[in-house]
C-alpha cells in the first residue's frame, strides 16, 4: 500500500501535529512564551492570560502593543496572539524576578531570561544587550531560515516520490 498524492500529504502532517507539536500550543493550560537558555538545559515558559496580567503586574514589567524600548538595557518578549499579542518589556533582572515571583519559574536569571528565545518572532534586545547577543548568539532568523530549508527539502522528497509512483513509461 502506497500513500499518493494529497491524501499522503495530508496524512504526513495530521501525523506530524499529533505526535510532534506540543498540546499547549493549542492552547490547553497556557501557551508556550520563552524558552529559557541556562548552563543546565532550558525551561520553557507557559502562561495563560491571567499569568501574563500577573506578570505585567511585577516592578519594572510592562506590556506594550509594539517593541519600542526605552531603556538600552532592556528586551521586548513577543507575546504569542493567544494571549493577546505585543510585548513584555523589561530589563532581564526584573523579568527574571517577576517570572519567579508569580511562579512561572524558579530560579530564573538575568543571564537566561537575555538568552532566551521567544515562541514568536524574536526577542527584541537594546543596545547594550543587542550587541552582545549578536557576538555570542544566533538569531530568530537563522533557526526560521533553517525550518524553511527543511520543509522545501521535504515537499521535494514528496513531489519527487509522488511523480515517479505515477509516471507511465
Amino acid at each position: 500500500m502506497t500513500l499518493k498524492g494529497t491524501k499522503g500529504a495530508f496524512l504526513v502532517i495530521v501525523l506530524f501535529l499529533s505526535f510532534c507539536v506540543p498540546r499547549q500550543s493549542f492552547g490547553e493550560g497556557g501557551v508556550v512564551v520563552m524558552t529559557l537558555k541556562a548552563k543546565r538545559g532550558s525551561t520553557v515558559v507557559m502562561m495563560n492570560r491571567g499569568q501574563l496580567d500577573a506578570l505585567a503586574s511585577q516592578p519594572g514589567i510592562t506590556l506594550a502593543e509594539t517593541a519600542k524600548l526605552t531603556v538600552s538595557t532592556q528586551i521586548a518578549v513577543p507575546v504569542p496572539f493567544a494571549l493577546g499579542g505585543g510585548f513584555i518589556v523589561a530589563k532581564p533582572e526584573a523579568l527574571a524576578a517577576g517570572l519567579n515571583a508569580t511562579g512561572l519559574t524558579s530560579g530564573a536569571t538575568a543571564e537566561s531570561v537575555a538568552d532566551a528565545t521567544a515562541a514568536r518572532d524574536v526577542i527584541r534586545a537594546g543596545a547594550s544587550l543587542a550587541a552582545t547577543n549578536v557576538v555570542t548568539g544566533v538569531s530568530g532568523g537563522t533557526v526560521a531560515g533553517g525550518v524553511l530549508v527543511a520543509a522545501g527539502i521535504a515537499g521535494a522528497i514528496i513531489a519527487i516520490a509522488n511523480n515517479d509512483s505515477t509516471t507511465n513509461h
